[in-house]
């Protein structure tokens, strides 16, 4: 069978028909799920801006949790754009967790047709471009995070649009496609900073241009980072102020945090990236050999003389060095850090497996395209233990009687919680969390003193814990494993 040419020959029913179709059934026993599961901490906080822009203050610029942590619950990192347009969505269909999750999934399928327009762009072919966008629909960490709020997902899909009409405007020289690409960059870095790197494709363009010159065609090349330049306005307005309200945030020191016993420690987050991270989550264990063959083949056919390829090196090399300057907090778990990697990773698959299925030796071609057949269900088989309840089963089997268990304008303690999230999230209350590390006296004394009234616990050690127990006065309400207190 010629796999290739039936590929190319049904690029768009596959791209934008079978895709979503597949991408929708796989998940559909999903969607109605409770946020659960890995990373639920950095998927609470998302929904909670949600809930509360939707139920509080829809003022964009004023994003809020319901850990009071923070004052008045206001928590400003990243620009919330996705939280405050799912909670428009909120207000109009009712908060309900079906409408957080299918938008999550429009957002991963934009991000999908955007891959294909960058294979069309780069490639000039059908192949390539159907491969690019068929083998990153199928990488686990997106299959697993493609239904579950997080800004990082609306942040790759903006950054591949970008990357998608800068290819394009050099293919076609039109100037229009060079604005749309500052657009969707400038909404990738606003969403997520980390993606102000995917700049490095237009700048990079430019400065290897203007290199290659001698440095003698500056006009032409400032005309081509112009509209780059001009769009990093807004996200440098938002970052510069509020970055410095992130008070005790690892992210801001990155590497520069860490202590000279933890070489050892790094240098194992290192590897562990590379054998299990990359081949098991990023990229799919049956796209790993064509990932491999791709970088052959970009030596060997000397595709780095192509005149984008500078360009997406850089960009390419500042992905690398953040990982590197960021290592230490992503360790192993936090793999949708990882993001900005992924449009790189997958045009090397792209290449390779093009290669493979048009490779003069039939059987390479045959074991790459049932590979390819099975790359879903190698997804599946990855992603779906990740939706696990990986925090106390009660706070979903008697959500609702916890939730009404005290007033909804009560502010209550929750424990044992190791996140300022999950727990205050399901339970829909205003508070703080507590656990073993974070607990002072003053730090009690002064929750107390901000009108704590209600305490959560689903461990008895907090009854007889020295800074707590002479607050507790009596039980409200046994459900579950939870003891609901009044506090004193």
């Amino acid at each position: 069978m010629n796999w290739g040419g039936y590929i190319a020959g049904k690029s768009r029913w596959i791209v934008f028909g079978l895709i979503p179709v597949m991408a929708l059934l796989m998940h559909l026993h999903l969607l109605p799920l409770e946020l659960r599961g890995v990373h639920a901490w950095r998927q609470t906080e998302t929904a909670s801006n949600i809930v509360n822009f939707y139920e509080e203050d829809f003022n964009l610029f004023n994003p809020r949790v319901n850990s009071l942590e923070w004052e008045d619950g206001l928590k400003r990192m990243e620009f919330p754009l996705m939280q405050w347009v799912m909670a428009g969505f909120y207000k109009v269909f009712g908060p309900h967790i079906l409408i957080v999750r299918v938008l999550s999934l429009l957002i991963f399928l934009i991000g999908v047709f955007g891959m294909f327009r960058l294979g069309q762009a780069l490639f000039g072919d059908e192949l390539r471009a159907t491969l690019l966008a068929w083998t990153y629909a199928w990488s686990p960490v997106l299959f697993y995070y493609c239904i579950n709020p997080l800004p990082d997902n609306f942040a790759l899909m903006a950054g591949i649009w970008g990357l998608a009409y800068f290819a394009k405007w050099h293919r076609q020289q039109r100037m229009v496609h060079l604005w749309w690409s500052a657009l969707f960059l400038m909404l990738a870095t606003l969403t997520k900073l980390p993606f102000i790197l995917f700049y490095g494709v237009p700048f990079g363009f430019a400065f290897w241009a203007v290199l290659r010159s001698g440095f003698r065609r500056w006009g032409p090349n400032i005309l081509v980072a112009l509209p780059g330049l001009l769009s990093l306005a807004a996200p440098s307005a938002w970052y510069l102020t509020v970055i410095p309200t992130w008070h005790g945030n690892g992210v801001v020191a990155g590497i520069l945090d860490a202590t000279p016993d933890q070489q050892g420690e790094i240098l194992n987050i290192f590897v562990q990236n590379l054998i299990s991270t990359l081949p098991e989550l990023l990229l799919n264990y049956g796209s790993v050999l064509a990932f491999m063959v791709g970088g052959a083949v970009i030596i060997s056919q000397q595709l780095w003389k192509k005149p984008l390829f500078p360009a997406f090196l850089i960009m390419g090399l500042g992905v690398f060095a953040f990982y590197l300057f960021e290592i230490n907090l992503i360790g192993t778990a936090h793999d949708y850090y990882l993001f900005p990697f992924l449009p790189g990773l997958f045009l090397f698959i792209a290449i390779g497996a093009a290669h493979l299925l048009q490779n003069r030796q039939k059987w390479l071609g045959l074991v790459m395209g049932v590979t390819l057949v099975l790359l879903p269900l190698f997804a599946g088989l990855r992603a779906y233990s990740r939706w696990e309840i990986n925090s106390n089963p009660d706070l979903f089997e008697f959500r609702e009687e916890l939730r009404t268990a005290v007033p909804d304008d009560a502010r209550v303690l929750v424990g044992e919680d190791l996140s300022p999230h999950i727990y205050l999230y399901h339970l829909h209350k205003k508070g703080w969390h507590i656990h073993p590390g974070e607990l002072t006296p003053d730090k009690m004394a002064w929750r107390m003193e901000q009108g704590a009234a209600y305490f959560y616990n689903d461990t008895s050690l907090y009854e007889e814990h020295p800074y707590i127990e002479n607050h507790l006065d009596r039980v409200v309400a046994e459900i579950g494993s939870f003891r609901v207190w009044k506090l004193k």
